[in-house]
């Protein structure tokens, strides 16, 4: 961006080398306001910025450090969860879309029997980063949950991250193993063959 305004002393040539960006040449020349406007602000636009001023043989330099942050966006790999008999369940909780790089993922559960959530032990795996186009990261923790949880239970995933305020948490409650639909169909012919012999008696 490049813009030029002729005032009665001379020439005020402003530069800003960003696809975007802006800056307002009248608060130049009347204010001294330089302000440097960055519209659609990315990840790669994360630097440093330097403005320099010059007056003649009078130069002047500010830099500036700019830290682009984005917060995750945290979701679960289920909306419910059913018990199986000797069966462990694998639960995910995606980490997506944050930056910088650092984020922390921890899973805890709330029997129906307690008052505070219980941090579990095992806190099963991490995947690897992974970056995508506009700079921003990515991250999943996978948590195998033992058939012994009682139904009831709550599951969390607790992601904490630079770019929030306080922590994100998403959560589902553990539910009881649905009967057999086998036994619920010949339970229903049981019933039916007595309700038809009483009839016929």
């Amino acid at each position: 961006m490049k813009t030029r305004l002729d005032d009665a002393e001379g020439s005020t040539v402003v530069f800003a080398e960003r696809t975007g960006s802006s800056i307002e040449a009248t608060q130049v020349v009347g204010e001294g306001d330089a302000s440097l406007t960055l519209n659609k602000l990315k990840i790669l636009d994360e630097g440093t910025y330097i403005c320099t001023v010059s007056i003649g043989h009078f130069h002047a330099q500010q830099v500036i450090q700019l830290h682009v942050i984005q917060p995750p966006e945290v979701s679960l790999s289920e909306e419910k969860l059913v018990l199986k008999a000797n069966s462990p369940q694998t639960l995910s909780c995606h980490c997506a879309k944050y930056y910088p790089l650092d984020s922390q993922m921890e899973w805890s559960f709330l029997s129906p029997t307690d008052t505070e959530p219980t941090v579990f032990q095992d806190q099963g795996s991490l995947s690897s980063h992974r970056q995508h186009g506009d700079g921003t990261y990515s991250q999943s923790s996978h948590l195998t949950v033992p058939s012994s949880v009682s139904p009831g239970t709550k599951i969390t995933c607790t992601v904490s991250h630079l770019a929030l305020d306080a922590p994100i948490s998403v959560s589902l409650v553990v539910e009881s193993p649905q009967p057999d639909s086998y036994w619920w169909v010949l339970g229903f012919l049981v019933v039916t063959v007595i309700f038809f012999y009483q009839v016929m008696r």
